[in-house]
């Protein structure tokens, strides 16, 4: 069965009619979505388009009002930049005098804090001065000689006063020194006091004189701050009316977006509703391509068990050469000698067999036109016949071409008769195997389409 034909009756089988009492109208399983309407999906983005073109009109005019109110722009932002510049420079002047001002004071702390550390010194050095000096050693050595004298004391306490007059004699060398020692220190202090008078009185002359510079720089930076405020203050002035073009280009801007958001709302509804026709349309294809695939599995199953039962029907190869080895066989066995009784019978056999189809048959000496065999007078002869050696064998053309076709050479006489039959026995054994493997393969053929006709079976029972 063709394809075609296998779909025509399929289509035809699937014609079947309603049940009784079966809901006609039940909802289908696969119901197809509709196609995107293009002139409805283009129509609405058109629409939105056109509020989005509108508006971007409104603000390129708004944009327009805008810059003319704003002329001058470059000029008040190179003049307030320059205010910025100078007023920056005055304040950094001022902090580098602030600076200095800092560093003075910070100087000038640090020598009053020497001043006060050298008073300290003389007074610390004035009040021990006196204790060592040469005289007043020696006045020291000689009370504490003169209580060793005349008071009674421990053993204990007379060696701790001579061991501190012993001190106060090692002292003496080092008297002089600390004498001069007190007298620069004396004259160092009084000398910075008057260095101080002196440095006291420039010292405030700088500062006095930084604090005017400092206050002059402070005042240059509020006259800068108060240009750059009136030069704003003008400058708002002339933009009265810009805010509100600018808020309401910002409202028509949040307008815009939001039509953009809305315009690809529309493409996304469009784009879902085509995958959804497209998803759809594909599982369809895939259907029909599946039932083109079942149909043509199915013919070529149907076509497969034809081609085994055309091929079942085929006769065996090789019959034609088996019935001719057998035919031949006979043939030459009926030339051996043989009693009467043998030949009757083989007579008999021989007229019961039926030639196969296209098959060559060797007649009998009788029946043959011309004989082949020397035809015997009398029964009584035949033996002797038989057992005379080297009897010759007549031909005809047409037994010649059956040895011709069986590719063996024909008796000349009835002593080539054995040899030949061993050879032609031979060949009709190896046609035999033929014959059986012919058979075995032509039984798995015969299973198969069985198997393939029940599965075609099944299939259309299926459907």
């Amino acid at each position: 069965m063709a394809p075609k034909e296998a779909k025509a009756a399929k289509a035809k089988k699937e014609e079947k009619p309603v049940a009784e009492g079966a809901d006609a109208a039940a909802p289908e399983t696969n119901v197809k979505p509709p196609r995107p309407d293009e002139e409805s999906f283009k129509a609405k983005l058109d629409a939105v388009t056109e509020q989005i073109d509108k508006r971007k009109e409104e603000m390129k005019k708004l944009t327009q009002k805008i810059e003319e109110r704003s002329q001058g722009k470059e000029q008040y932002d190179a003049d307030r930049q320059a205010l910025y510049n100078d007023m920056n420079t005055v304040k950094s002047e001022r902090d580098q005098l602030i600076e200095q001002k800092k560093e003075m004071l910070q100087g000038n702390r640090q020598k009053q804090q020497e001043a006060k550390e050298n008073k300290k010194a003389l007074d610390s050095l004035q009040k021990t001065v006196s204790n060592l000096t040469e005289e007043g050693i020696d006045k020291e050595i000689q009370m504490i000689e003169y209580k060793i004298q005349t008071q009674s004391m421990p053993l204990k306490e007379e060696k701790a006063l001579m061991m501190q007059i012993k001190k106060l004699k090692a002292q003496r060398p080092m008297a002089q020194k600390n004498l001069k020692e007190f007298e620069a220190m004396k004259a160092k202090v009084e000398t910075g006091t008057d260095d101080n008078k002196t440095e006291k009185e420039t010292f405030e002359e700088l500062l006095n004189s930084l604090e005017e510079q400092i206050k002059d720089k402070k005042q240059k930076h509020e006259d800068y701050y108060t240009q750059i405020k009136t030069l704003k203050e003008t400058r708002d002035k002339a933009l009265e009316g810009v805010k509100d073009f600018i808020e309401k280009k910002k409202a028509l801007k949040a307008q815009i977006d939001e039509l953009f958001v809305q315009r690809t709302s529309i493409h996304e509804e469009k784009r879902s509703q085509q995958k959804a026709f497209n998803q759809w349309e594909q599982a369809e294809r895939k259907k029909k391509q599946q039932r083109a695939e079942e149909e043509r599995m199915k013919w070529e199953a149907e076509a497969q068990a034809e081609r085994a039962r055309k091929e079942l029907e085929q006769p065996n190869p090789y019959l034609n050469e088996t019935t001719l080895l057998e035919q031949t066989i006979d043939y030459c066995k009926g030339m051996l000698p043989k009693d009467e009784s043998a030949v009757e019978e083989e007579k008999k056999d021989l007229a019961s067999l039926a030639p196969a189809a296209g098959a060559r048959v060797l007649l009998s000496k009788k029946d043959r036109e011309t004989e082949m065999y020397f035809t015997a007078t009398k029964k009584k002869n035949l033996k002797k016949k038989a057992e005379k050696k080297g009897v010759a064998i007549k031909h005809t053309a047409e037994t010649f071409a059956v040895f011709e076709q069986l590719k063996v050479k024909a008796p000349l006489t009835v002593d080539d008769i054995p040899s030949l039959l061993e050879s032609l026995e031979k060949s009709l054994a190896g046609y035999m195997e033929k014959v059986k493997v012919w058979e075995a393969d032509r039984q798995k053929k015969v299973e198969a389409a069985k198997a393939n006709e029940t599965s075609a079976q099944s299939t259309t029972a299926d459907e």
